[in-house]
């Protein structure tokens, strides 16, 4: 009976067998890939021997990598880490954003969202006043969206100062009346003494992206947006929206709508015009 020592022998023999064997498999599936017509002129018995022992070393070179798993294990932990890295909560991307790319990356987040949309409008003016195309589609694709995609969970804050804004927001409600998965809260713009609520965009707790911070206004010539992506700071922001939107008043809650207040807030533009 072979001793250890042989045992160990044999086994490394084996391995290194088996990895040149898999290095020539290789070698031979890249002529074939390369040359395609050489494969061809082989005579029938060649491929006939050629194939199934490259297939076979592959596999046998397969095993052998199942088998040093532990060799590698340092390796794989290092490749799932960098996996993380790339794609996951530890790499974040911040740029600073004219109007025009605050849109296009808002459209694209949105577009590609799976399980929530947290939006925030605190202009004082209405869709139809701004006559920005990139405004008018994105708005476009959140309704239809709202639509298509039940899923999702979408949520916007508003304020509502001037007459026209508050016919903007009743048209947007009335529009998605009878979709639970969009719900409206309405907040209190802070008034001009004081430093803007940030109006903020948070998409799947990945992605946020923030209006101006210095007004929390949409500005066509601004640069003063901000894209971020990662979860380590969108989950930064989260707590921030949570509390902006427990600070106001509901105005849609899954199908239900607060036609009180809104005929309240209704009957105060009248009033005061």
């Amino acid at each position: 009976m072979p001793s250890s020592r042989g045992i160990r022998w044999i086994a490394r023999s084996s391995v290194n067998i088996i990895t040149i064997t898999g290095a020539f498999a290789l070698i031979a599936i890249a002529i074939a890939v390369k040359f395609p017509g050489l494969a061809a002129r082989l005579p029938g018995g060649i491929k006939d021997v050629i194939i199934p022992a490259t297939l076979f070393a592959v596999m046998m070179l397969f095993f052998n990598s199942l088998t040093n798993a532990g060799k590698i294990e340092g390796v794989g932990e290092a490749i799932a880490s960098l996996r993380v890295d790339i794609t996951g909560s530890k790499t974040h991307i911040c740029e600073r954003i004219d109007t025009s790319q605050f849109y296009d990356r808002l459209i694209e987040a949105v577009k590609n969202a799976n399980r929530s949309v947290d939006l925030t409008n605190l202009d004082d003016t209405p869709l139809q006043l701004y006559q920005m195309p990139d405004m008018t589609r994105y708005f476009d694709l959140v309704r239809s969206l709202i639509k298509e995609k039940r899923h999702i969970h979408f949520r916007r804050i508003v304020s509502i100062t001037s007459r026209e804004k508050f016919d903007w927001v009743v048209s947007m409600i009335d529009d998605v009346a009878n979709d639970p998965n969009i719900s409206f809260q309405l907040v209190d713009a802070a008034p001009a003494d004081f430093v803007p609520a940030l109006s903020l965009q948070i998409v799947d707790w990945r992605k946020v992206l923030m209006v101006d911070p210095s007004t929390a206004l949409i500005r066509t010539n601004g640069r003063n947006n901000l894209y971020i992506e990662g979860a380590e700071a969108a989950m930064c922001f989260e707590p921030y929206y949570e509390r902006l939107w427990k600070s106001g008043r509901w105005l849609k809650d899954g199908t239900k709508v607060n036609r009180a207040l809104l005929n309240e807030i209704g009957k105060k533009f009248s009033a005061s015009a």
